[in-house]
C-alpha cells in the first residue's frame, strides 16, 4: 500500500513537471524596438518580436506609460482595436501583430511605450518589454558664430560664441580650430533659452 501511494506521488510530480516546462517554454524571445529618436512630423514605427513555440497568439498590447493604445487580437473580430490618447494617431492600415506605426508624431508623445505578448490558451503566459521614444526637432538652419576677428596677435585672447537655434533638445555644440577639439576647459556653456511657442531653444 505504502509502495503504491509513493508511486501515484511520483507519477504526479513528474506529470505536474512537464506540464510546467510547456508553460514555461510557449512564449519566448519578446523583444522591443524602438527608434532612438524621431523628427517631430515624421512617422514612428515601434516593432515588437517574439517567439511563441508553435503556440498561437492571444494578443499583443501597446502602452504609452500605463495607458493602453493599441490592441492586436487575431481570435477577436475585428483583430485590431484603437484606445484614443491625447497626441498618438495610429495608422491601422500599416499596424498589424508585430508593429504599430505612429504617424506625424509630435514632442507630447515622447515618453515610455510597452509591448505586452500573450500566448494562447492554455498557458496564457504573458511578457511585457519597455522602452523610451523620445521625439525631437532638428535646428532650422547651420550653428551661427559672432565674435570672431579675422586675424589675432600670439598671444591674444580669442573671445567668440556659437549659436544653433530652434531645436528640441538644444543642440550638441563643440568648438573646433584647425580640426582639432578645443579643451573643454577653455569653453564657457550658456543655458539653454526657449526659441519659441513651440518649445523649441537656442
Amino acid at each position: 500500500m505504502k509502495m503504491g501511494q509513493k508511486g501515484g506521488v511520483l507519477v504526479l510530480v513528474l506529470l505536474v513537471g512537464l506540464f510546467l516546462i510547456g508553460v514555461v517554454s510557449c512564449l519566448k524571445n519578446v523583444k522591443l524596438k524602438v527608434p532612438r529618436a524621431v523628427v517631430r512630423g515624421q512617422d514612428a514605427v515601434l516593432q515588437c518580436h517574439y517567439d511563441l513555440e508553435g503556440d498561437k497568439l492571444y494578443s499583443v498590447k501597446w502602452y504609452r506609460g500605463n495607458f493602453e493604445f493599441f490592441r492586436y487580437s487575431p481570435g477577436e473580430n475585428p483583430k485590431i482595436k484603437q484606445f484614443k490618447l491625447r497626441g498618438l494617431n495610429v495608422n491601422e492600415g500599416e499596424s498589424k501583430d508585430t508593429q504599430v506605426v505612429l504617424e506625424k508624431v509630435s514632442q507630447d508623445i515622447s515618453g515610455m511605450y510597452s509591448c505586452e505578448v500573450t500566448a494562447d490558451q492554455p498557458s496564457f503566459f504573458t511578457d511585457m518589454r519597455t522602452s523610451e521614444l523620445k521625439v525631437i526637432d532638428l535646428p532650422k538652419k547651420d550653428p551661427q558664430i559672432d565674435g570672431l576677428k579675422t586675424r589675432y596677435k600670439l598671444e591674444d585672447v580669442l573671445k567668440a560664441n556659437c549659436c544653433s537655434e530652434g531645436s528640441y533638445p538644444a543642440a550638441n555644440l563643440t568648438w573646433y580650430i584647425n580640426g582639432i577639439p578645443v579643451q573643454e576647459k577653455f569653453i564657457w556653456h550658456l543655458e539653454p533659452a526657449i526659441y519659441n511657442e513651440d518649445g523649441l531653444v537656442t
